[in-house]
């Protein structure tokens, strides 16, 4: 420790980046003048107290940061090295490194921690600090940077994914659980970058298709797909309601409700600081215009069923392409949930397969339509998506676990 923190003091130029005239007589003079800094870097380690040459205002800046991030409530995310792939073994760098705050002086932890880690020198102070403080954080791979700071997906700006078959590819995701939202914004970038086809999509305002509804239903001519895959539905489903009150949502925010609700022919109530009775009043008029509503849309759903058509347009696609399909299920739940096609529009049916289901509700018509039509589709919890999308942890996981 003690050479550690002389060594810090001394900043070293090598005699190879001199001149090479004379080069024996320059390392001698070399290692002269190594020897001289050395004692004096022992010097300024001693009068410094073995402290660090950099300091540490920066920990006392990000220490203050980190105070203002908490106490506005914000969600917190430390991002790792991007998983090294070596000898076909996937070295997955996310969670990796950590030392206990206690530990950090100590050589030996500090020294173990080193050799997988996924953190930088600083970041592994920071990361002890948040642990020994009981933060929580979301973990992410470098590679997820993009995504995350773009806003991909289910998570931030509302961005409309169509899917992507890409014709090189082997695999397509054909469904996805939509509340893993970082996992989606993976999915879409990895899609993006090539590394497999992604059949699922997002639509978020009318452009993308939301709130349309696609007659392309074979067995029902005329028909779109929404009575297949929901049935009736009640007439609360074209009522949006946002309670302004327990939260106060932002400008932007209640721009996204207001055009929601328009692209899907709803009727928007926003509580604010109404009344009870006068709010009691504009619940029960909002409710009647939504039976209104409901029944000149004829019980279909108000966000359409154009996804599904897209959706499914993209499944053949990939078919066609002979990819290898997969189905992502929610963690412990792989395989649960499943319904026949021809159930779907049943209430009593979906009811009972939503008490311990693995699937998102667009997943449930997904994976029936994908049974219906006879298609092999391989399943996975979500935790093995992190290996799915990196190759050198598939390579890995198919000795470990068949289903890869």
């Amino acid at each position: 420790m003690e050479m550690d923190q002389t060594l810090g003091c001394l900043q070293k130029v090598h005699f190879s980046d001199l001149p090479t005239q004379g080069v024996e007589s320059k390392e001698f003079e070399w290692e002269e003048e190594l020897a001289h800094a050395l004692i004096s870097a022992r010097e300024l380690c001693i009068a410094n107290r073995g402290r660090a040459p950099w300091g540490c205002k920066w920990f006392e800046e990000w220490r203050r940061n980190l105070d203002l991030a908490v106490m506005h409530k914000q969600r917190l995310h430390v991002f790792y090295f991007e998983n090294n792939v070596a000898f076909s073994v996937c070295f997955a760098h996310v969670g990796q490194g950590k030392v206990l705050w206690d530990q950090l002086c100590s050589d030996n932890a500090r020294s173990q921690a080193r050799r997988m880690s996924g953190l930088g020198a600083s970041q592994t102070a920071e990361v002890a600090y948040l642990d020994k403080l009981g933060l929580k954080y979301c973990e992410h791979d470098i590679k997820d940077f993009e995504a995350f700071v773009t806003g991909f997906g289910l998570t931030s700006k509302r961005i409309a994914f169509p899917g992507k078959i890409n014709m090189s590819a082997s695999s397509c995701i054909v469904s996805f659980p939509g509340k893993y939202a970082q996992e989606w914004d993976r999915a879409v970038s990895v899609a993006t970058d090539r590394v497999c086809s992604l059949a699922c999509v997002f639509l978020t305002d009318k452009a993308s298709g939301l709130g349309k509804h696609a007659f392309t239903n074979p067995d029902a001519p005329n028909q779109c797909w929404c009575h297949m895959l929901y049935g009736h539905l009640p007439a609360d489903t074209y009522l949006n309601v946002v309670d302004n009150t327990t939260r106060q949502l932002s400008d932007e925010e209640l721009a996204f409700k207001s055009e929601d609700a328009e692209a899907m022919g709803q009727q928007l109530l926003i509580r604010r600081d109404q009344r009870e009775s006068v709010w009691q009043l504009e619940h029960q008029q909002a409710l009647l215009e939504a039976h209104e509503c409901c029944k000149q849309n004829s019980g279909r759903a108000p966000w359409g069923c154009q996804w599904f058509e897209d959706w499914r347009r993209n499944v053949q696609n990939a078919a066609k392409q002979n990819q290898t399909l997969h189905v992502f299920f929610f963690e412990d739940m792989v395989g649960k949930g499943k319904m026949k096609w021809d159930q779907l529009r049943n209430d009593d049916a979906r009811a009972a397969a939503r008490k311990s289901s693995g699937l998102g509700v667009s997943q449930t018509a997904e994976v029936a339509y994908l049974d219906m039509l006879g298609l092999t589709y391989h399943e996975h919890d979500i935790r093995e998506f992190e290996a799915f999308v990196n190759p050198g942890c598939r390579n890995l996981c198919r000795r470990l676990c068949p289903r890869f």
